[in-house]
């Protein structure tokens, strides 16, 4: 699809659009941070309720190791796996 018709689409929905690329790791960093940031607001507003058993909010979690978009794409390595 074209970014006019992600846009347009994601609009519809009343969504926001971030176009990322996983291949070449551009924005992907961003997008997952701006949707951490969108639903921490949500539940802290009580917009989203977290409920007994319910495993969609997770807190405490930190990876062993952390590559930044631009350690990518500065090498010539293209996958970070």
């Amino acid at each position: 699809v074209t970014r006019q018709e992600a846009e347009k689409l994601a609009g519809a929905y009343g969504m926001r659009y971030i176009e990322t690329s996983a291949r070449d790791a551009i924005n992907v960093e961003h997008a997952f941070t701006e949707l951490t940031r969108e639903i921490f607001a949500l539940v802290r507003s009580g917009d989203i309720t977290i409920q007994e058993g319910w495993e969609g909010v997770k807190s405490g979690f930190v990876p062993n190791v952390v590559h930044s978009s631009e350690e990518v794409t500065k090498s010539d390595r293209r996958c970070l796996c």
